[in-house]
């Protein structure tokens, strides 16, 4: 019997692998098994791996098969195809996320869903060519979908943003709930302000402002747009709806930065310390009180009362400034490096030197700027 020859010390690599081999071919999967076991105890081999994990598959023994993959699994790359493969086969390793392998044994047996297959590789691998096959193969709507985003995206990162374009138009139809028709709008538009179509562009975030009228996303897009054809008015507009409409709290921290320095360019300094006063206030709430952010902040409010000359409230903003700064300084935790901590408190120390200065305390600017961090 086999049993019998494979207990033989005799029997080597080869031999032990062509009687697997025979084992395998007449169904009797247990003789293989112990065949191949043998085998890999005289030296390793993956499509000996990969036989082992299909004969424990077909024999309903997934724990087992599940064992044999941990041990294919880091010479998966050193096999090209993947003999007599199966559904069952195909099944197990989707469940494992090995999307090349899948690619290699849906094309073998001709399975329905290459489409949903291609589409994962493509991800999996950042392959376009597998994504252009996925459109190829008839996927569901879902499927085509996901892919065309990914082409448009793809393509975007690339710069080709007629290829975008192109492939937005194929996908628009497709879309069905407001939401997602608003995002591809939103990246249709992205595309045209590269290629410099700002009218097309405008129309595109348009439309989607009409599915989706309180999108902060579509309103600073829109904003920015403005900003790039000079229409400051408009864009603040904008950028102050979409800082009412936003949930997160690091974009509207964002948006009144923004809203701030534009306040301030166009010399209204009330309005730009309100806007830095709430994005103060917001930084505090989300990240405490000792967040490196606030140093910029206090900065950007000193700034604003020094050239408005009220001396005082602006070395108030300075020394609360100072006080974050040297929190990290003498913080062992921080993160930030010390290098540039030494630099900001020196640039807080310079400006607070300059305020007691024009305030006509001399001596305490010389103190200021002479001072040890």
């Amino acid at each position: 019997s086999t049993n019998d020859l494979t207990a033989s010390p005799t029997y080597n690599f080869s031999t032990l692998r062509e009687l697997g081999m025979h084992e395998m071919d007449m169904g009797r999967y247990k003789e293989a098994i112990d065949c191949f076991h043998q085998a890999l105890q005289e030296r390793e081999d993956p499509l000996l791996r990969y036989y082992l994990l299909k004969l424990y598959l077909d024999a309903h023994e997934e724990e087992m098969a599940t064992k044999e993959y941990i041990r294919l699994q880091p010479q998966l790359d050193n096999i090209s195809s993947f003999p007599s493969p199966n559904s069952r086969l195909l099944d197990f390793f989707i469940k494992q996320e090995e999307w090349r392998v899948c690619v290699e044994i849906g094309q073998e047996i001709n399975y329905a869903d290459m489409g949903k297959i291609y589409y994962c590789h493509g991800i999996w691998s950042n392959q376009l060519d597998s994504l252009q096959k996925c459109l190829q193969s008839n996927p569901s709507p879902d499927i085509e979908i996901l892919a065309l985003n990914a082409l448009v995206l793809s393509s975007q990162a690339s710069g080709n943003h007629l290829e975008a374009l192109s492939y937005h138009n194929r996908r628009f139809h497709l879309l069905r709930t407001n939401a997602d028709k608003a995002k591809a709008l939103y990246e249709q538009a992205e595309s045209f302000v590269a290629l410099r179509r700002f009218q097309k562009a405008e129309k595109s975030l348009d439309e989607g402002l009409d599915l989706l009228p309180r999108s902060s996303n579509l309103l600073q897009a829109k904003a920015n747009l403005f900003l790039l054809n000079g229409q400051l008015r408009e864009a603040f507009y904008l950028f102050d709806r979409a800082s009412q409409q936003t949930k997160i709290p690091s974009e509207k921290m964002k948006i009144l930065y923004t809203l701030g320095r534009m306040a301030s360019k166009q010399s209204n300094q009330e309005l730009a310390c309100h806007y830095f006063l709430q994005e103060l206030e917001l930084t505090k709430q989300t990240y405490g009180k000792n967040h490196l952010e606030l140093s910029r902040i206090y900065h950007e409010l000193a700034r604003l009362h020094d050239e408005s000359c009220d001396y005082s409230k602006a070395l108030q903003f300075l020394q609360e400034a100072l006080k974050v700064e040297q929190y990290h300084m003498k913080n062992s935790a921080t993160t930030i490096p010390k290098s540039e901590l030494t630099n900001l408190i020196k640039e807080t120390k310079k400006f607070m030197g300059k305020i007691y200065f024009k305030s006509g305390d001399f001596q305490r600017a010389l103190g200021t700027i002479n001072q040890d961090i």
